[in-house]
This record gives structure tokens, C-alpha cells and sequence, in this order.
């Protein structure tokens, strides 16, 4: 049984040796991939430090409902399952 194996593995091997896979992605790929997410990561933190900032310094009348409402999705974005799931890839 274990020779079978074996011989299917290196069957296996063979077939692929020096053919990218069809349904991989290749390193280069993940990579840009990363940083692309990286980049958007980093995006939405400079929105939310913004908000915050003007939320300190400066805040119209009538501006703390709208507020109220963009800080917590800007700041708990990373948290949500959509992006949990995106960043695992």
C-alpha cells in the first residue's frame, strides 16, 4: 500500500515539475496582494484618525449624530468578519 503511494506521488510530481499550478497564486502574487491590503489598511486608518481629530478640535452643531455614526464603522472596521476574512486571503 505504501509503495502505491509512492509511486503516485512521484506520478504526482512529475506531472507538475516546472508547470505553475493552475489554481495557486505564486508568492510575487500574494505579495502584491499584501500590500495592496496593507495600503487600504492604512487608508482607513488615516480616515478614522481624521474623524478623531476633528472630533477634538472641531465639530459643527448638528455634526455629533453624523459622527456618531461614521467614527465607530471607520474605527471597528478591522474587527468585522468581512474584513477578518479578506485579510486571511
Amino acid at each position: 500500500m505504501q509503495q502505491v503511494r509512492k509511486l503516485k506521488r512521484a506520478a504526482r510530481s512529475r506531472m507538475t515539475a516546472g508547470k505553475p499550478a493552475r489554481n495557486r497564486r505564486t508568492v510575487e502574487q500574494m505579495l502584491v496582494e499584501l500590500k495592496q491590503r496593507l495600503c487600504e489598511i492604512s487608508d482607513l486608518n488615516a480616515a478614522a484618525d481624521v474623524l478623531s481629530w476633528d472630533q477634538a478640535t472641531y465639530m459643527p452643531e448638528g455634526g455629533a449624530g453624523a459622527r456618531g455614526v461614521s467614527a465607530p464603522c471607520s474605527a471597528g472596521w478591522h474587527t468585522s468578519g468581512q474584513s477578518r476574512r479578506r485579510l486571511a486571503g
